[in-house]
């Protein structure tokens, strides 16, 4: 059951950009009860691909 749902245009996790999948529409970050538990979800959004997209270690590509 979902308790909260919070529009959000922009997202920073770990230095990763994200944005709302579809352009015009915002993505949401929703709080769901199940049982004894409570999940936290990010819903409709994507990873935005920046300039150094490949680099795995965060460390200079040159």
């Amino acid at each position: 059951m979902r308790l909260l749902a919070f529009p959000t245009s922009f997202v920073c996790i770990a230095g990763k950009e994200w944005l709302p999948r579809d352009k015009g529409k915002h993505g949401a970050f929703e709080i769901h009860w199940k049982g004894t538990s409570i999940f936290a979800r990010l819903v409709g959004i994507t990873q935005n691909p920046g300039p150094n997209d490949m680099e795995v270690d965060g460390g200079d590509p040159d």
